[in-house]
């Protein structure tokens, strides 16, 4: 075998040394004439056939075979004399190609040939040959492609250093390998370290076919979706997990690798991106549907919607088709989130430049008219302005107050995107495909809202659904913000309440002299001071506290069951805590002290400060008057706050005796708000926030976990 295989190697070679030892003589020019190019592609389209002895009778292979000759012999004659050494090179090749099977010893050997004597289309046809035979599986599918063994990881890497080394164009090579990946129809070969590499190659020499290798990756995950109705979870997890990558690394350097503008003043590479974006974004809304999207996907799908958006504030003219995916694209809460990370570390941590970018970036969502897409991206922003560590790096290079005024900004601008999003009542854009739009995007509101959302008439809003499915004995003691465990019952409410409650409660809310409830915990909400500032430790076993009697009709919450619910994904949730507590640097763990397990209400409540809420605000519509009720409320909440805020210093203190006098002073407190809601139904949220959650949570679940 290895003497045929250098046997063809040198026959072909002493065929190119004296074809091109002539054709050097007569033009050394390096760019070949059309009449040279005509012959060459006529020397390789020219029909060549081997006849079978045993299929055919010799009369008929003899008239064959003269019929292939005279045929040959009148192309040769057609070519100009000149121009015949590239026919009979190009030809010989094919005869090569054709009859000597696929060997990748000699596809080498013929390559490095054609590359040393410049011969652009024979090294092309070599190279097509040798990539595809790389990325090739046996036919029953028993095995991976070759290019997947550990042996061959460089395989491709070398390659193309062999390719580029000889001054051969690099998007050439791009190009065969992308076509060449595209036909094999494999995921080991598109998931391969060898085409990793030579990927992170491709990112850098020639960034349209990096774009170019990200789409056909991406439609090629939609047609295995598409073809098959069971993907399989390791091949899947493969593949997305490298379009992931690849996309990373164009959000990490946009700024520099894509955003230029050309001679004419328009951005390079506009539809190669706009057309990436719009195959991935595609992608994967054909696996999920009108789902929204989790795992893998939904990392994929938040790194798409960073760089579309992105990309769109750059784009004086947009891409209809991407602007046209995105207004059908379900986004997570979190979608937002790599864009705004960027936003932050590009910043520098300087706000003014932060609060430059997301507006830049909002205003080119809000002008697109995709509304759903404006929210998601003020709210990802107020969420990662409020985390605790994003807050500390902010501080260092600016002012807190500077930091709470575009906290605050941040707020209002989300509540009206949101708002504007679920009642699009008003909305103009100037967009002449703004219509179009609507109609599409109108049953994806009533879809995403249905799923995520529900009418809350108490607040007047829309209140975020949980999207976790809990039991239901969980769900009696579930709020409608989710992970908030509340154990009042709306019957025993009802009967503590003034029997027209609900008819008075909107006579409260119309009356035209006073600010709607809404709009007072708006403000109040937008005044609110920052919540879990320090970490907080975990706290050891209490002494259990002696029941009372309203307690014995309660039904029980394990400790199980607060631990199980799953926290909000809101952005905007306002009673927010850090998931990890550590002690302070003033305590330090015992190695007997066996650390309590709180409820998730009963730590919002540890967390609560009296300035969380603007209680002025609130009480503004009877700061005025000389009722004695009105003072008995004014002093009730004072004292339910002050209450609170006993309770939060004694849990950040680990102090058991106090904890201890607490408990005893619940019953009070409660029995004080039973009283206040006869008298004003609107501080019911009080009452349910501190004499409910004091009720139930506290005495009970320090009482079980002690037992």
């Amino acid at each position: 075998m290895a003497r045929r295989i250098y046997g063809v190697r040198d026959c072909f070679q002493d065929i190119v040394v004296n074809t091109r030892r002539h054709a050097a003589k007569e033009n050394s020019c390096r760019i070949q004439r059309l009449a040279a190019l005509c012959s060459v592609v006529i020397g390789d389209n020219m029909e060549y056939q081997v006849v079978d002895d045993n299929d055919v009778e010799e009369g008929l292979r003899e008239e064959d075979e003269n019929d292939s000759s005279n045929l040959i012999d009148a192309l040769y004659d057609a070519i100009p004399a000149e121009y015949r050494r590239s026919a009979l090179l190009s030809h010989a090749l094919r005869v090569v190609l054709c009859h000597c099977g696929h060997n990748a010893t000699l596809l080498t050997k013929l390559l490095d040939i054609a590359l040393e004597h410049k011969l652009d289309f024979e090294a092309s046809l070599l190279l097509h040959d040798l990539v595809n035979l790389s990325l090739s599986s046996p036919s029953d599918g028993s095995k991976a492609p070759l290019i997947c063994h550990h042996a061959h990881t460089n395989f491709l890497l070398d390659l193309y250093t062999q390719w580029s080394s000889r001054g051969s164009s690099d998007a050439t090579f791009f190009r065969i390998l992308i076509t060449a990946l595209e036909a094999s129809q494999d995921v080991n070969a598109w998931s391969s370290k060898a085409v990793h590499h030579v990927a992170q190659i491709m990112y850098v020499q020639d960034f349209a076919s990096y774009l170019r290798l990200i789409s056909v990756s991406s439609t090629f995950v939609a047609g295995l979706c598409a073809a098959s109705a069971v993907f399989e979870s390791e091949a899947r997890t493969s593949i997305l997990s490298r379009i992931s990558l690849w996309l990373k690394m164009i959000l990490e350097q946009l700024p520099l690798a894509v955003v230029e503008y050309d001679a004419f003043g328009n951005v390079k590479y506009r539809n190669d991106v706009g057309e990436m974006l719009t195959c991935v974004l595609s992608s994967i809304r054909s696996h999920k549907g009108l789902q929204i999207p989790d795992g893998l996907e939904a990392d994929i799908q938040a790194i798409a919607l960073s760089l579309s958006t992105q990309w769109l504030t750059v784009q004086r003219i947009p891409l209809q088709c991407l602007v046209v995916q995105l207004s059908v694209t379900l986004p997570r809460v979190s979608a937002f989130t790599p864009l705004v990370s960027k936003v932050f570390v590009d910043s520098d941590g300087y706000l003014p430049t932060i609060r430059s970018a997301i507006q830049g970036m909002a205003s080119a969502l809000y002008t697109l008219r995709l509304l759903h897409l404006h929210a998601s991206l003020l709210g990802c922003t107020l969420g990662y302005l409020e985390q605790p560590y994003h807050e500390r790096e902010l501080a260092r290079k600016n002012s807190v107050p500077e930091i709470q005024k575009y906290r605050h900004e941040l707020i209002e601008l989300a509540d009206e995107a949101e708002d504007r999003f679920i009642r699009p009542h008003g909305f103009f854009v100037s967009e002449s495909f703004s219509e179009r739009l609507h109609a599409i995007a109108t049953p994806l509101r009533q879809k995403l809202f249905r799923d995520i959302s529900e009418w809350e008439p108490r607040f007047g809003s829309q209140i975020r659904k949980s999207k976790y499915n809990t039991s239901a004995k969980k769900r009696k003691f579930t709020s409608t913000h989710g992970r908030h465990l509340i154990a009042s019952d709306c019957d025993s409410r009802n009967s503590v309440l003034p029997p027209k409650l609900e008819h008075e409660h909107m006579n409260f809310r119309a009356a035209p002299d006073k600010p709607l409830f809404s709009t007072l915990l708006s403000r109040a909400a937008s005044k609110r001071a920052v919540l879990h500032r320090h970490p907080i430790q975990q706290l050891p076993c209490i002494v259990p506290v002696s029941k009372k009697a309203y307690q014995q009709g309660s039904e029980k919450m394990s400790d199980e069951d607060c631990q199980q619910v799953a926290l909000s994904d809101d952005a905007l949730d306002l009673f927010a805590w850090p998931s990890r507590s550590r002690f302070p640097n003033n305590m330090s763990k015992t190695k007997d002290s066996k650390p309590l397990s709180l409820s998730h209400t009963l730590r919002d409540l540890a967390h609560l400060r009296a300035s969380d809420f603007d209680l002025c605000s609130l009480l503004s519509s009877k700061a005025q008057s000389a009722n004695p009720a009105d003072s008995l409320i004014d002093r009730s909440v004072e004292e339910s706050y002050l209450f609170a805020q006993e309770v939060r210093s004694a849990l950040n203190l680990h102090n058991r005796s106090e904890l201890v006098t607490l408990g005893g002073r619940v019953e009070d407190v409660r029995s004080r708000l039973d009283d206040l809601l006869t008298v004003a139904e609107v501080f019911y949220v009080v009452h349910t926030m501190v004499a409910t959650v004091a009720r139930f949570m506290f005495v009970e679940e320090v009482s079980q976990n002690e037992t």
